[in-house]
């Protein structure tokens, strides 16, 4: 047992490491009361701003008698050891979310982010902001949560004349983005902290992946705030979260507002479950997000460029050449479907908004764990600018021109240090396709380089409307009977056009479309996704 002045401690009850020392259960004696003791070994405080730190820590956390704040009960030293004496608690709300397997639900996580949030109010009170927000630095003893570790908190301006930071420091997840890019940050930093610590106690992840710092800085920056669709939350906790996670300081909610905040009272919560969609359209829209995150592409780009005459919405047309350059695998009835659902006020053209309410608002990808660190995997590529053969050169340790399990177990490592080997076996069965316990080149190029379109799938934007507009013409300049043309072509099924068939009609209206552009206006007459085109379908290209 070590004793240093009224307090004693045992080496096996170590506790941790916070900022700048190692911590320990310990005794205050005289009170023979427990108490965490904080030894900070003053030799390692080589580095000048590590003492200014550790004075501001001991400063601040002087300032505080608050229940929803850890409390510094002594400090005191000499020139080898400073003990801080801090209250013992239980543990951390990183540690009480895995008790409740992995995830809270929300009336429980209103009730720690309210005792949090009368926390932050008296640290912003006393003038002060943390500067490291995240379960780690929430403490709880029973039923109390308390702000803790205060090493990188300093001096802030809450108001109009906010004080303009440079220091880039905390934790990386935690960071706002302005910390990320090193760009100068004001006290608004510690908000969007809560707001990303908010969304994982309720989701049990992150809003954005993340595998490194810049790939995670660019899925910040290029990808919208999403919920997932399949975990009911209130609108007022989702509301809370996204003004937090305003990526803009200017647009972000104030300290002011942020305490002042609906979900911060006791009422009554809504839950008004907006999404309309069924499972088939969840389903197709989880894969067109898997594209959309795996090349990086700007969707709201993409909208406008198919937004013909600049109205801020697609026609059905529109809407269908937008969805099949994101995924030529989709089907006339698939595109149709979402369609006809995505179109809410039934205008039959889909607005921007309309299509931002129901893609972005919501996460359709259900957490397929092997799938999740390939997309990480070629998020930190395209990030970092890497060479996927220089890559798997590296971790080619025998160079036999394959990575065998225990090569490929020590890149994925490398990326995820604490997944088990099982699920580096779900994450290797992935890439090996055919399936000799190796992966060759090819495979490995396969799974991590997003390839571009060939040329089948490239969309000729004005194909269908020129198709369209010359076989009405052929039909009204010569006076031809709609249904005679279907029945002249339409031989091999009673009521329906087949794919072969309909490629001779595509020839005798224009000889220059090629194979795929045939497919591919035939794709979009299909809407039923038959066999073949059906005399409707036909029909609605004369109205």
């Amino acid at each position: 047992m070590n004793k240093i002045d009224n307090y004693k401690y045992d080496n096996k009850d170590y506790l941790g490491k916070g900022s700048f020392g190692k911590v320990y259960k310990g005794i205050m004696i005289d009170k023979n009361k427990e108490v965490a003791i904080k030894i900070m070994n003053m030799a390692q405080f080589q580095d000048k701003s590590m003492l200014i730190s550790l004075e501001t820590e001991i400063t601040v956390m002087k300032q505080f008698r608050h229940e929803n704040i850890v409390e510094l009960i002594d400090v005191f030293g000499d020139n080898k050891y400073t003990y801080m004496i801090i209250q013992l608690c239980d543990g951390d709300l990183r540690n009480y979310i895995k008790s409740k397997g992995g995830i809270l639900e929300e009336a429980e996580a209103l009730g720690v982010l309210r005792q949090f949030m009368q926390g932050c109010q008296e640290m912003i009170k006393k003038g002060y902001i943390h500067r490291d927000i995240k379960p780690e630095n929430v403490l709880y003893k029973g039923n109390c949560f308390k702000i803790a570790d205060f090493g990188f908190a300093t001096k802030a301006d809450t108001g109009s004349n906010a004080k303009i930071f440079r220091q880039s420091v905390g934790t990386p997840l935690y960071m706002a983005p302005q910390l990320l890019e090193r760009q100068p940050y004001t006290a608004k930093s510690d908000i969007w902290s809560i707001g990303i610590m908010a969304y994982e106690m309720v989701y049990g992840k992150q809003p954005w992946p993340c595998r490194d710092i810049p790939s995670y800085a660019l899925n910040i920056k290029n990808q919208p705030l999403k919920f997932p669709v399949d975990k009911r939350v209130s609108d007022e906790y989702q509301d809370f979260i996204k003004k937090c996670l305003k990526k803009d300081e200017k647009d972000r909610i104030s300290w002011d507002e942020l305490f002042n905040h609906v979900i911060l009272n006791e009422i009554e919560r809504n839950y008004k479950m907006e999404n309309r969609l069924d499972q088939e359209c969840q389903k197709i829209l989880a894969q067109i997000q898997k594209i959309v995150q795996s090349r990086g592409l700007d969707v709201f780009e993409q909208f406008q460029k198919y937004d013909k005459d600049s109205g801020g919405s697609l026609d059905f047309l529109e809407f269908f050449s937008f969805l099949i350059q994101l995924d030529p695998r989709l089907s006339g009835k698939e595109i149709k479907l979402l369609f006809d659902k995505m179109d809410i006020n039934q205008d039959q053209s889909i607005g921007y908004e309309e299509f931002k309410k129901i893609f972005f608002d919501y996460d359709y990808v259900k957490e397929d764990f092997a799938e999740r660190i390939i997309i990480d995997l070629r998020e930190i590529i395209r990030a970092n600018n890497l060479q996927v053969e220089e890559i798997f050169a590296k971790y080619d340790k025998d160079q036999m021109g394959d990575l065998d399990f225990e090569e490929f177990s020590f890149m994925i490592k490398e990326i995820a240090k604490d997944i088990k080997d099982d699920d580096i076996q779900a994450i290797f069965d992935k890439f090996d396709t055919n399936n000799d316990r190796n992966i060759n080149i090819d495979e490995f190029r396969d799974k991590l380089i997003v390839k571009k379109e060939s040329q089948k799938n490239q969309i000729q934007e004005n194909l269908i409307q020129n198709f369209v507009k010359e076989l009405r013409r052929i039909v009204i300049e010569n006076k031809i009977d709609i249904q005679l043309i279907f029945k002249n072509f339409a031989k091999s099924m009673r009521d329906e056009m087949n794919q072969t068939e309909f490629s001779k009609l595509c020839s005798v209206i224009d000889r220059r479309l090629k194979p795929f552009e045939r497919e591919y206006i035939f794709k979009y007459l299909n809407l039923n996704d038959r066999d073949g085109i059906t005399f409707h379908e036909f029909s609605q290209i004369f109205k």
